[in-house]
């Protein structure tokens, strides 16, 4: 139903509301070059969670973009 769509979509704000703040933290910590290859995992996170917490499906496509990013973070953080 819409009022059901409607507040998953609050749900996945609520989760970005949170998320940004401690992103800010983080800049203020640390060295730029270090952390923005999290940024590309707040996107898995946002995933996980609506796959998670809200049951939405994840497609093939989605599910390959997730490990692939976290492929990706690891090597940066690893050789950077």
């Amino acid at each position: 139903s819409n009022s059901s769509a409607a507040s998953d979509v609050y749900k996945r704000q609520s989760f970005n509301i949170v998320a940004y703040p401690v992103w800010l933290y983080a800049l203020s910590m640390g060295e730029v070059t270090t952390l923005a290859p999290l940024l590309g995992f707040m996107y898995v996170t946002t995933a996980i969670y609506s796959w998670f917490v809200l049951k939405e499906r994840l497609s093939k496509k989605e599910i390959l973009g997730i490990i692939l990013v976290i492929i990706g973070v690891s090597m940066m953080g690893r050789y950077s």
